[in-house]
């Protein structure tokens, strides 16, 4: 298992190669350009002799966590590209250019909301955290990042814990079930304080 965190400026993507060959990408975008961001995930996969993406995961409907993977379809097969619900009712013209390329690579959109696992293979497991798969009112109030898709990856006693711009009342909602300790976070929200409070850090406990 493999995991490699590219360094796309302002924004995010991940990829994580797993042990049976699969790979998935979670994220794929920047601020800006979106080709700036897709030259230095494709240089990375490029550089590890991969030419397809078994998924791609979208966390939520900012255009810093996706506005890449048009250009990335034009680079590489991709099996299946999901994303969360909330992506659905925000009809802008980058998720539109999305929508459009996905057709017309062939490739199929599926719906992420939590338990939902992928297969990943040799004791490897990628499971969905968050949303939850009815969005309540407070979805509306509280905006996308709130909905981000969090995903946990674990092979063993390792785990990994991701989870886009989660804020506000996703946040809540996810410290307040099960603890999920991981050994390293991605801070939410690039970083940001108000997304990476120290309730988070007491519920997670990573070593990084």
């Amino acid at each position: 298992l493999r995991v490699s965190f590219v360094a796309v400026g302002h924004g995010l993507s991940v990829i994580a190669e797993f042990p049976d060959g699969r790979t998935l990408l979670y994220d794929a975008g920047r601020m800006g350009n979106a080709r700036a961001a897709a030259l230095p995930i494709s240089s990375v996969l490029w550089s590890r002799r991969i030419r397809h993406l078994d998924a791609i995961v979208l966390s939520h409907a900012d255009a810093d966590h996706f506005n890449a993977v048009a250009e990335l379809l034009n680079r590489f097969t991709v099996g299946v590209v999901y994303m969360p619900r909330s992506l659905d009712s925000e009809p802008t013209p980058t998720l539109a250019k999305l929508q459009s390329a996905t057709e017309a690579a062939g490739v199929p959109i599926g719906w992420v909301s939590q338990a939902m696992q992928f297969e990943a293979g040799d004791g490897v497991q990628v499971e969905v955290l968050h949303p939850p798969a009815q969005l309540s009112e407070a979805w509306s109030a509280g905006g996308d990042n709130a909905a981000s898709t969090v995903l946990l990856i674990s092979k063993g006693p390792y785990r990994l814990l991701l989870t886009g711009d989660l804020e506000g009342w996703g946040l809540e909602k996810l410290i307040s079930e099960r603890a999920v300790t991981c050994d390293v976070l991605l801070a939410p929200h690039h970083g940001s304080r108000q997304s990476n409070p120290a309730d988070l850090l007491q519920w997670t406990q990573p070593t990084f």
